[in-house]
């Protein structure tokens, strides 16, 4: 496959995956804006699951192993959207 076919593809995936989604993420996942909040009304989160998940299968067909280092990453952030962990633990 072609590096161009390729990242055309996984665009069109993810974006099918996260339409798919959306409605999940806007029931269950959602966040709660604060005082340190960019926005001001409740947004879903965990968008970034879809991304990954795309993301390491193309990255597997073309024999790139780093989506091993980047699914710790990944996995974080997903529990930072369930459990808001602390900035220090994400940190390190």
């Amino acid at each position: 496959m072609t590096l161009t076919f390729l990242s055309l593809l996984t665009f069109l995936f993810t974006y099918l995956l996260i339409s798919i989604t959306l409605p999940f993420s806007k029931k269950y996942l959602t966040d709660i804006p604060n005082e340190r909040s960019s926005h001001t009304k409740t947004t879903p989160s965990g968008g970034g699951l879809s991304f990954v998940i795309i993301s390491s299968i193309a990255f597997y067909l073309q024999d790139w192993y780093s989506f091993f280092i980047c699914l710790p990453i990944s996995l974080l952030g997903l529990l930072d959207d369930f459990f808001n962990i602390s900035r220090i633990i994400r940190f390190a």
